[in-house]
């Protein structure tokens, strides 16, 4: 073996026994790595480890051995011997892996063992097509996992293979490859080699960026659905809250009045029938029998005093007392209701009876029949802990109460929230319905919301699911947008071989706070401090993830603080100000925790004096904004990539206007060619047969001169487009400041739109008085001008068949230039105007536009030409956009945008 395959042999040899070994229980695995030391992948593993020896040729014992370990580790898999659960010898061989990984490991061995024995030709075909099949099934394998493609389009027959097994087949397969070119007799020649080399990297570049950006772009999307579906549940969980704490409210109400409890002793001593129907008559006054159903008033022996209806009896799902009102949540035929007994007290005779109400609540009603903010498959569970056990009701569903069954996921997941907590707040969770469908599920309690951020519990819960195939549709639809660009990319990478086009798109972000709950506003924290500035309490929810330790802030001012290196000059200012008796709000402390990590915490505070008006300290609050600042942070991020990725898409509709005016003059050169060549094979015929003449050779000449004129003509013509493209191209892929003549530029960018703008019936001048030397930056000015005329044309001239763009270039005092960009079209309304230049906002959404050309625009004028842009614009009567700079560009130390980068 080579001496440099030495360390990659010992890491797959380490790799696998760690595998095997932890599999079967001789090995303690870390939980962080049990997806990835997979017995599978481990006999892999040392299956690659024997194809290391290098050179062409194998020894049959080396070759026997590969063979055994191949069977061992794919012939259970292919017969069906696998373990469902790990533990024992046969969790070697886990369920989670297919049984074609199996039948691929054994096909592999046979044809590298094939080759190893007969390296001919027709066994070198074999076994290069053999490896194309392993490593693309692989790949495909590897995607299938990454992507959770079983989630996102429901394929539950096919469950996803592990990530480990798809990689090790994925190395089996270009060690196969690495076999084969080993016995290959004669090796290519140094272009093809380069090539393929080239594509490859190209192809894998690109795959890599591919997966990475849907991968990405899953992340951010289900984020967001499942902030939404989030939102959602807690509007719901408000909306029953509120309706339940109406019912206690009515309750509390009746019991005040004392004119009731009255009439009810009256009728409950005498019994007469004139008291009890001025009791009835009472009650009748006091409910809304619009919602009613029935009720029945008893003395405090339980005798029948008043009744209106019939109370029905059905499954209690849940019941509450508050003082003298008790509540109950039924549920019959589909729909919940209320049940209410209040203790009707009298001021020095006690109990004197008790009213029993049953009545519809409509916010709970509603709730169960409106699924519109649910989606087309997503249900509202409601569950109540009543009696010692949990009963639930669900939407859509008529039956009786229903019970989640014993020691299930939905169980627990139900105690949890019964118990005041609630589901993850970013990633998904993921479960499975009765029949095996994935889900996505959001659980929570019913109850007001606490100071600490906390739900207080009230012996309610809801769970708010959806199906995850519906869930993940704005993910598909994404994608199917995406792929076929990506394939564009992919395709012109391999043809270019020495252009690597990074994909338009490699992040998209949603605001992440677009759905944050309501809890979230509040505070983490609320501290004290006594009046020597020292924290004397601090409460609050996860302080820890705050970055607060309480036995290092209790007792120690601000500037005591487990503090950044750059906080202590700003510590120090808080101190001084609380010194002086002010108020402070909004100021952000960087901390250091033990575990290294950075936090920023907001504190908020103001000093408190007692009646006297002495000192007491300080009160205020805390807010952890870590998260937020991280999210800011990836958020610049990604809004610079889709800058870059906007300036190429420029570029591309220059390529598309040059190619259209390079086709007339190229065409006529090749039809001056084609006659010359005829003209040719004719006068040499003439000169072979000995029949030319003085004024055959006269006309030849003549011919030949005119076709060399033709042809000079039109290649004249064709380079000139070319060296306006190379220059106009260099000056925006760079960010060079140069001298030029603002006149001459602005004729390069008119003569390379002007094909584009043609087709579409758009005609474009430019207007500049002479001499206007320019000393700034010519591909900052190209872009400019071509994001506003390509702009026009996308926006300003929907619906007529002809336009005009005009350039006009003026010379101002104190040496600055107004270049007008000036079109005859639709023009736009106030409220567009308004937003035009912020970023992402665009009236062409989805039909191509990706609202950044202008703010683009604008970064450009404002950053790098030093100059300010403004827009006027009359619907019906076209748009201007007047932009003025200097003509030499102040020298800066800040560097150049993105956008020309």
């Amino acid at each position: 073996m080579k001496k440099s395959r030495v360390p990659a042999a010992l890491l797959l040899v380490a790799y696998g026994a760690a595998a095997l070994l932890s599999t079967s229980g001789a090995l303690a695995r870390p939980p962080a790595l049990a997806a990835w030391l997979h017995p599978i992948a481990g006999g892999i593993a040392l299956l690659a480890t024997l194809t290391l020896r290098g050179g062409g040729e194998r020894r049959q014992p080396v070759l026997a051995l590969i063979g055994l370990i191949a069977l061992l580790v794919g012939l259970p898999l292919f017969v069906g011997t696998r373990a469902p659960e790990a533990g024992g010898l046969a969790a070697l061989w886990p369920a989670d892996t297919p049984a074609a990984f199996g039948a691929l490991i054994l096909i592999w061995a046979a044809s590298y063992i094939g080759l190893s024995l007969r390296p001919n030709r027709v066994a070198r075909g074999i076994a290069e097509t053999l490896g194309w099949v392993i490593s693309a099934t692989a790949l495909a394998s590897l995607i299938w996992t990454s992507l959770s493609l079983t989630l996102i389009y429901g394929l539950v027959a096919f469950p996803s293979p592990p990530p480990a097994a798809s990689i090790g087949l994925l190395l089996l397969g270009l060690r196969l490859f690495a076999h084969c070119r080993a016995h290959r007799p004669a090796a290519r020649g140094e272009d093809v080699r380069v090539a393929r080399i080239g594509i490859g990297f190209l192809v894998a570049v690109a795959l890599v960026t591919t997966l990475v950006t849907l991968v990405a772009l899953q992340t951010q999307i289900e984020r967001s659905l499942y902030q939404q579906q989030r939102m959602t549940a807690r509007n719901r969980e408000l909306i029953f809250h509120y309706a339940t704490e109406r019912l206690y409210v009515d309750g509390n109400v009746l019991l005040k009045d004392s004119e009731l409890a009255r009439l009810a002793a009256q009728a409950s001593r005498d019994g007469s029938e004139a008291n009890r129907r001025r009791l009835f008559q009472r009650i009748q006054e006091q409910l809304p029998f619009r919602v009613v159903r029935a009720f029945r008033i008893t003395d405090r022996d339980g005798k029948p005093l008043a009744e209106r209806g019939s109370l029905n009896e059905a499954d209690t799902l849940w019941s509450d007392a508050r003082g003298a009102v008790e509540l109950e949540l039924k549920w019959r035929d589909g729909n919940p209701y209320a049940q209410m007994r209040l203790q009707l007290d009298l001021p020095g005779s006690g109990t004197v009876g008790e009213l029993l109400i049953e009545q519809a609540v409509p916010a709970w009603e509603q709730l169960v029949s409106d699924t519109y903010d649910l989606g087309r498959t997503g249900a509202m569970t409601v569950c109540g802990y009543h009696q010692q056990k949990i009963r639930c009701f669900q939407s859509g569903r008529h039956d009786s109460l229903w019970a989640p069954r014993e020691r299930s996921a939905l169980q627990g997941w139900v105690e949890e929230a019964l118990n005041g907590r609630t589901s993850p707040d970013w990633d998904p969770l993921i479960t499975h319905d009765d029949a095996g469908r994935p889900t996505v599920l959001v659980y929570g309690p019913v109850g007001r919301v606490g100071m600490a951020m906390g739900v207080s519990g009230n012996g309610l819960a809801m769970l708010v699911s959806s199906d995850a195939e519906e869930f993940y549709e704005p993910v598909r639809h994404q994608w199917h947008r995406i792929l076929p660009v990506v394939l564009a990319i992919v395709l012109v990478a391999g043809w270019a071989l020495r252009r690597i086009v990074q994909p338009l798109i490699r992040a998209l972000r949603d605001k992440e706070t677009r759905f944050r709950e309501l809890t979230e506003l509040s505070s983490d924290c609320y501290w004290q401090m006594d009046a020597e500035l020292r924290f004397s309490e601090i409460v609050g929810k996860d302080l820890a993830a705050s970055g607060i330790d309480t036995a290092r802030w209790l007792g120690h001012a601000v500037s005591a603080l487990p503090l950044h290196n750059d906080e202590a000059p700003h510590a120090h200012a808080i101190e001084a100000a609380m010194q002086r008796r002010e108020v402070f709000s909004e100021e952000v402390l960087r901390l250091t925790a033990d575990d290294l990590q950075l936090r920023y915490l907001v504190l908020s505070g103001a000093p408190q004096y007692d009646a006297r008006g002495r000192f007491l300290g300080y009160r205020g609050v805390g807010r952890n904004i870590t998260r937020q600042r991280q999210a800011e942070e990836r958020l610049r991020h990604a809004q610079k990539d889709l800058l870059r990725a906007e300036r190429l898409a420029s570029l591309g509709s220059l390529v598309a206007g040059v190619a259209h005016e390079l086709n007339t003059p190229i065409g006529n050169c090749v039809t001056a060619a084609s006659a010359l060549n005829e003209e040719v094979e004719r006068f040499n015929s003439a000169v072979e047969e000995g029949k030319i003449r003085r004024v055959d050779l006269s006309d030849f000449t003549a011919y030949v001169r005119e076709a060399v004129h033709l042809l000079r003509r039109g290649l004249d013509r064709a380079a000139g487009t070319i060296r306006k493209f190379k220059e106009v191209a260099v000056d925006q892929s760079s960010d060079r400041r140069l001298p030029f003549d603002m006149g001459a530029k602005l004729g390069d960018i008119v003569g390379l739109l002007s094909p584009t703008l043609s087709r579409r019936g758009v005609a474009l001048d430019a207007s500049v008085p002479e001499g206007v030397t320019m000393d700034s930056y010519p591909g900052a000015i190209a872009q400019v001008v071509d994001n506003l005329v390509l702009n026009a044309l996308t926006h300003a001239f929907e619906g007529r068949d002809r336009g005009e763009i005009h350039l006009v270039v003026e010379v101002l005092p104190d040496d600055r230039l107004r270049l007008s960009v000036r079109d005859n079209g639709v023009g736009m309304n106030a409220a567009v105007m308004d937003r035009i230049f912020e970023p992402f906002f665009t009236t062409r959404l989805g039909t191509g536009g990706s609202g950044l050309g202008l703010y683009i625009v604008r970064n450009i004028v404002q950053e790098v030409l030093a100059g300010t842009i403004n827009v006027d614009s009359i619907p019906g009567a076209g748009t201007t956009f007047t932009l003025e700079f200097p003509r030499i560009t102040p020298e800066t130390s800040a560097p150049a945008p993105e956008a020309l980068r």
